[in-house]
């Protein structure tokens, strides 16, 4: 029980051993001083032609959405969009608010509800909103940059 809860210790220098470490110690990369001009040698001079040929290559070469030859499956469409937003049950969620659908009907049938208080609220609302596919949405307009 006792090895199982003490580390064992590493016998070069006393430091206890990490999971998933290697046990030999890595060596340091050298750096290459500058030589007498004050550049580096040559042979990294001509690896860094070659990065940069490289990167050319791959910038220049066409993706496979621009050629055509991206996957053949089609992508399902999914009732989460990209925020996360799960629309179906937003759509449920909206069809539960009591305003929301007295305003969903002024929209789409011209339906006035009874109530004094909700209709003047849901007339001064309505043309800041609209119906798209059943949900309502309000429309918003962004000023435009000076």
């Amino acid at each position: 029980m006792a090895d199982l809860l003490n580390p064992e210790r590493s016998e070069e220098n006393g430091v206890p051993s990490s999971v998933g470490e290697p046990s030999e110690t890595m060596p340091e990369p050298e750096v290459a001083g500058p030589d007498s001009g004050g550049r580096s040698d040559s042979d990294s001079e001509h690896e860094l032609e070659d990065d940069d040929e490289l990167e050319l290559e791959y910038a220049t070469e066409p993706t496979e959405v621009e050629t055509g030859e991206a996957s053949a499956t089609p992508v399902t469409p999914s009732s989460v969009d990209v925020v996360g937003l799960d629309s179906e049950l937003f759509l449920a969620e909206q069809q539960e608010v009591t305003w929301i659908r007295a305003l969903v009907a002024l929209l789409q049938n011209g339906a006035v509800p009874l109530d004094p208080f909700l209709r003047r609220r849901l007339v001064q609302m309505a043309p800041k909103h609209c119906v798209v596919n059943g949900l309502l949405i309000r429309i918003v307009h962004l000023p435009a940059n000076v």
